[in-house]
């Protein structure tokens, strides 16, 4: 029985081949005419590395889905390469994850001590080694589909090793944290992910190989008169390791004569410690040192093959190259090819294939015979993703039921589905006591014909709470909406079975997308002339560099009022933090450092979490729209002054401690600047201490490079804290004129001349030697139509100093989970899902 990870959604997958076609020796050496060297197969992409990218990014042209990468622009996705080398922080390296003991959940990856390659969930400075997510753009008309429903689908996957995508925080002793895997290329598990317009996740990418992947997508949605509508199948190569993409490049042929072939020789063995990066010498015993010796009179560039597949390019100097990598736990075989400089009388020379994993004793291959390249087998477990629409015939049973989960505070929904054609969505939703509105909602991905263990957390917080299983059909799938009880009020440790009918379904008729979609209607009565937020991503303070003026807007994200991403004037914007918000601090969040961020004990807050959640505003930061290259230093931005009723407090929680970090704030002694030195998009978590108006004044200062100073001017941000606080400010407007505010359509960064391959990349954001992340409140679910994961990482250079990191995701939790963070300190990357969907 497959076993599902909570929030994570799963579908079929392909494995990549660990097999291999030996090709056949010859039995004299072929030595052919010297050639120019041969260009790496991703040299003339752009490559997107040690910066957050989200790829794919879902766009809509009007028509169709088109996919793309974002790298500080969006570019064809087929044109880009994800290069994913060596990146540290302040405590090591931040490239490779082993898998921890005691850790039930991430069995998926393998026994407790088995290494993978990461583009980790959290970045390093300047975001090493890379920092990758994937999500959709917020104009894509999602509410124009059947059942508000897009997907992300991976229809294909070659390269030498397993893939896995998903977001995790490391359990404590009260509390086992359980993975959302978002992808996987084995088995039938997680192949599909629902998406909503403007978010994205950030998330751990894990590679079992280093080499070249090929990862092919496709986005799927359904119109409301049954039309399918697809992208293009579109490819995504990633560089896992070796040398960056188009960065070899082949020296000068030497004039002396080469050495005879028999004498070329190519070996892998156990990196000795003097050739191993200080940050990695608590990995010393995994890295490899791969040596090529051709004889000193020998110049030119070499391929190295691991299982067929690309995995590095060296030059060859001299007769020596060497590369040092992590080359995987399990065997793979391995194969060099090297071509001369031009004009070199040095023969070309392929090697015979050696086989050797991490730890092994050494193993060398020489030139005595020159041997064909391996051929890459590439096999999959499953049939491709589906391109063709299916309506049952007869109606289906879901089969669901609770029982206990595996490890600390976790339940299961065991779910089948009798019809093997039949593929999905399954929400489990749960409503506290009393509501009608549910206050978290965990998805999962439902592949045809499978009966399968969705895994849940939180479980004693789940407690006495309604529980319901929502299937909802992938848009290939012509099938109903369908719900069924679980349990009514929910015990730990309980047991039940229920049954519900899917029903084949008569699409409603109705228009085909358009390119302008239809606004979000508001969720609450807009009481003035500003537009209130109270749900979705904002970026309070965006700021963005034109000529040679620093203007700061809001970034308004949420579609309540504009059909896509708007940019806003602070003066015609309030946020509003709903009763939703309020918890009451508990003896668990005690200490100088909570005391800092947090009403005393005993007393309520108001609390936006770090994570997105869906019924309450998401305020962040950016200058991703600057030329950080035009400054001079880094921009810095201030808060100049707070009014309100109470005191307020950004905050993040440290790296697997719990503290948090202030960052703003209204106490005596609280840190007022963010220094910020890199393009940048930053969350945090937002505390008040009372209902009641607050009024932020925030600005950007800085300098151009030719001495211009830059001041945005001082911007005032309202947040309207609890009831109280939204009945102040409707009273406070009620003698104002109605009128639309002003919105201005957002523009993504000036397009520049596109990177080529090895050229300096932007950056989302650069943490520093006290990088710490965490999330404010953990993702015990949510309520929009996609999971997600952020990660926050701040900067601690000075004082009140934040590099920060982007995050861009969904995701709904009940207080009782924020509390369930707070209390237990839980590690730093916040896992967190976005669920549209409510009953």
């Amino acid at each position: 029985m497959p076993t599902i990870s909570q929030r994570g959604t799963r579908g079929r997958a392909r494995v990549f081949a660990l097999g291999f076609a030996l090709a056949t020796l010859i039995a004299a050496p072929v030595h052919l005419t010297a050639s120019p060297a041969l260009a790496g197969p991703d040299d003339s992409k752009y490559v997107a590395t040690e910066g957050h990218v989200d790829s794919p990014k879902v766009f809509w042209n009007g028509t169709t889905f088109e996919l793309k990468s974002e790298h500080g622009q969006p570019r064809p996705l087929e044109d880009t390469v994800n290069y994913l080398g060596k990146g540290y922080n302040a405590e090591g390296q931040t490239w490779l994850f082993t898998v921890p003991e005691n850790e039930p959940a991430l069995d998926f990856l393998g026994k407790a001590g088995t290494t993978w390659f990461q583009a980790p969930q959290i970045a390093g400075w300047g975001n090493q080694p890379i920092w990758s997510g994937f999500g959709a753009d917020a104009g894509v008309p999602a509410e124009q589909f059947r059942d508000a429903l897009f997907t992300l689908d991976i229809v294909k996957a070659e390269g030498p090793g397993q893939v896995e995508w998903f977001a995790w925080q490391e359990s404590s002793s009260s509390a086992t944290r359980v993975p959302e895997r978002f992808f996987s290329t084995k088995g039938t598990q997680a192949q599909s992910q629902s998406l909503q317009p403007g978010t994205h996740t950030h998330n751990y990418t894990l590679f079992e190989k280093p080499g070249r992947y090929d990862i092919t997508y496709r986005a799927t949605a359904r119109t409301k008169d049954g039309t399918i509508i697809t992208s293009k199948d579109t490819s995504l190569a990633w560089q896992v390791g070796g040398a960056r993409p188009g960065a070899v490049a082949a020296p000068a042929a030497s004039a002396e004569t080469p050495s005879s072939p028999s004498d070329y020789r190519f070996t892998i063995a156990p990196a000795p410690a003097d050739k191993v990066d200080a940050r990695d010498t608590a990995n010393t015993a995994k890295l490899s040192l791969g040596t090529l010796e051709l004889g000193p009179a020998v110049n030119g560039t070499a391929e190295v093959f691991i299982d067929g597949h690309h995995l590095t390019d060296l030059s060859v100097t001299n007769g020596h190259a060497e590369f040092v990598d992590f080359l995987g736990d399990d065997a793979a075989k391995f194969q060099l090819r090297f071509t001369p400089s031009s004009g070199s009388a040095a023969p070309t020379w392929t090697s015979a294939p050696i086989e050797y994993a991490s730890g092994r004793p050494e193993v060398t291959t020489t030139g005595e015979s020159d041997a064909e390249l391996m051929a890459p087998v590439d096999s999959t477990t499953e049939a491709d993703f589906p391109k063709l629409s299916y309506t049952p015939t007869r109606p289906a049973t879901m089969t669901a039921g609770l029982k206990p989960g595996v490890g600390t505070d976790t339940f299961s929904v065991n779910v089948a589905i009798d019809d093997p054609k039949v593929f999905g969505f399954l929400d489990i939703l749960h409503y506290e006591p009393g509501d009608e509105r549910p206050s978290s909602t965990y998805t999962y991905w439902i592949p045809g014909g499978a009966n399968v263990d969705a895994r849940m957390e939180f479980a004693s917080y789940m407690a006495g709470g309604k529980i319901v299983a929502r299937f909802r059909p992938h848009p290939l799938i012509g099938a109903e909406i369908t719900e069924t009880v679980l349990s009514n009020a929910y015990k730990v440790g309980e047991t039940t079975t229920t049954t519900a009918t899917i029903k084949p379904r008569a699409d409603d008729s109705g228009p085909a997308p358009t390119a302008t979609p239809t606004p979000t209607p508001p969720s609450q009565d807009q009481c003035s002339d500003q537009v209130l937020l109270d749900h979705g991503h904002i970026d309070i303070a965006s700021a963005v560099l034109d000529s040679s003026t620093l203007k700061m807007f809001v970034k308004d994200d949420t579609r309540i009022a504009a059909s896509g991403s708007v940019d806003r004037d602070a003066s015609d914007v309030a946020i509003v933090a709903s009763d939703a918000s309020k918890f009451t601090r508990d003896a668990r969040q005690s200490g100088a450092a909570w005391d800092r961020v947090l009403a005393p004990i005993g007393q309520e807050n108001y609390l936006l979490p770090m994570t997105q959640v869906n019924h309450l505003p998401w305020p962040g930061y950016s200058t991703e729209r600057v030329d950080h290259s035009r400054l001079n230093g880094p921009l810095t931005l201030s808060l100049t002054n707070v009014r309100g009723p109470g005191d307020f407090a950004m905050f993040q929680a440290d790296t697997f401690g719990g503290s948090p970090k202030e960052i703003l704030g209204s106490r005596d002694g609280a840190p007022t600047t963010i220094s910020i030195d890199s393009s940048t998009h930053a969350h945090a978590a937002w505390s008040f201490t009372k209902s009641g108006v607050y009024e932020l004044d925030l600005k950007y200062t800085g300098k151009l490079k030719d001495g211009t100073a830059l001041d945005s001017g001082v911007k005032t941000i309202r947040f309207a804290v609890g009831s109280a606080g939204k009945s102040e400010l409707c009273a406070s407007e009620a003698t104002a004129t109605p009128e639309s505010p002003a919105a201005t359509a957002t523009t993504s960064p000036t397009p520049t001349d596109e990177t080529p391959a090895g050229a300096p990349q932007p950056a989302e954001a650069t943490p520093d030697s006290a990088q710490a992340a965490a999330s404010a409140s953990p993702h015990a679910g949510s309520t929009s139509a996609s999971p997600h994961a952020n990660v926050q990482s701040a900067d601690a250079r000075g004082h009140g100093t934040l590099a920060s990191t982007g995050v861009d995701v969904f995701a709904t939790l009940p207080i009782a989970g924020m509390l369930a963070v707070l209390a237990l300190a839980l590690t730093c990357a916040a896992l967190h899902r976005g669920r549209r969907d409510e009953a």
